[in-house]
């Protein structure tokens, strides 16, 4: 008997938070029982991983003005596929797919990474795009949300449908092993201090701050015992604006920045602390799996954030400022004992509260009942 198929959409499949959840679903999954295919505006990290596993991929046009064919697309490829029910992550693709889940009638579980109305938008944004998730969760079977906060935000979703499951990490795989060897091979030596920004290269990540930042501590170079360097992974539309911005500044010597990786895991055991200075998130894999590695996080302080790191405790949450995240690297640069105490609470905190088996677990329910109904 053939597994239950089924469609997960996203916006992208590239490099990102909502991108690491798919692929953990797709490691975890009995794909006996359940059948992944994927479908996105944008090919990339995810839909390779996703080929390499022999999950079919359909790549659909960008440009917002085949939205009409893309429905027809989607109908399509439900039709094609006989697909049984559908997991929409994100609110394009929860959107986009919302129409063709309707006329086919299958059920729509929507995964909220964090939602698309927040505090930067005009008054007209934030309303127009709170009526969209009202709209996709009023139609969804099941709404996951991956954080507290934003299920305190959803409170306009029906408590019958409205489920906290919080993201996790395989900690097995991220654990803390320094690789001294690759640190080596990347030319970092005992001195350096390295800084890891491992993301989607966004707005939202705000990447021109991380610029700024090791700018700035370049700056200081002379006045410790440490040679501060930059190591980036990760794609998206502002990525060779970064290179440019790294070539204006001559940091060229203390950046480097990779293309994305499936063993990122690798890479968190060569880096020294990791930053991320977002905007907004949902509960973001880049700060979990650096801390399941033991990695000191120094993070931006907004609520998301604030439910992984208790500041001072195991990583720092900071107010987006040069000179807030620069007093917070020096410190953890010059002070052993502050950093084996946030490295070991950071991976302690993963291993009792964000485990991947646990999150799994809680998915696979959802996809139980709905293969039952059918």
């Amino acid at each position: 008997m053939r597994g239950v198929k089924i469609l997960f959409i996203i916006r992208q499949a590239e490099f990102g938070g909502g991108e690491t959840h798919i692929k953990y679903i797709f490691d975890s999954i009995d794909r006996e029982l359940f059948v992944p295919v994927l479908v996105s505006l944008k090919e990339g990290f995810l839909s390779n991983y996703a080929k390499s596993l022999g999950i079919n991929f359909y790549l659909l046009p960008k440009d917002s003005s085949d939205l009409l064919k893309n429905i027809l697309r989607l109908i399509k490829i439900i039709k094609i596929e006989n697909i049984k029910f559908i997991h929409a992550h994100g609110t394009k693709g929860a959107a986009l797919v919302l129409i063709p889940a309707f006329l086919k009638w299958k059920k729509l579980i929507y995964t909220v990474h964090s939602f698309s109305f927040h505090s930067e938008l005009s008054r007209l944004q934030y309303i127009f795009r709170k009526f969209v998730e009202w709209l996709i969760c009023l139609y969804a079977y099941k709404v996951i949300l991956v954080s507290e906060s934003d299920y305190k935000i959803g409170n306009f979703i029906s408590q019958k449908k409205k489920i906290l499951i919080k993201n996790g990490v395989d900690t097995s795989k991220y654990s803390p092993s320094k690789n001294k060897k690759l640190r080596e091979e990347m030319g970092y030596f005992q001195s350096d201090f390295v800084i890891g920004y491992f993301t989607r290269f966004t707005h939202q990540k705000n990447p021109f701050f991380v610029i700024e930042l090791i700018k700035s501590l370049v700056n200081e170079n002379d006045k410790n015992n440490k040679n501060f360097k930059l190591f980036m992974i990760g794609d998206g539309e502002l990525r060779e604006k970064i290179i440019e911005k790294v070539t204006q500044f001559q940091l060229n010597k203390v950046v480097k920045i990779l293309e994305p990786s499936y063993e990122i895991e690798i890479y968190l055991n060569v880096i020294d602390c990791y930053v991320l200075p977002s905007f907004w998130e949902g509960l973001p894999y880049g700060v979990l799996e650096a801390m399941a590695c033991g990695v000191p996080v120094i993070a931006s302080n907004i609520p998301n954030i604030g439910e992984i790191i208790e500041s001072g405790e195991n990583g720092f949450c900071e107010e987006i400022n040069v000179d807030k995240f620069k007093e917070r690297i020096l410190q953890l640069s010059q002070d052993q004992n502050l950093y084996n105490k946030i490295s070991t609470n950071a991976r302690l905190t993963i291993e009792k509260k964000f485990n991947i088996k646990e999150s799994i677990l809680e998915l696979l329910k959802i996809y139980e009942k709905l293969k039952a109904h059918d």
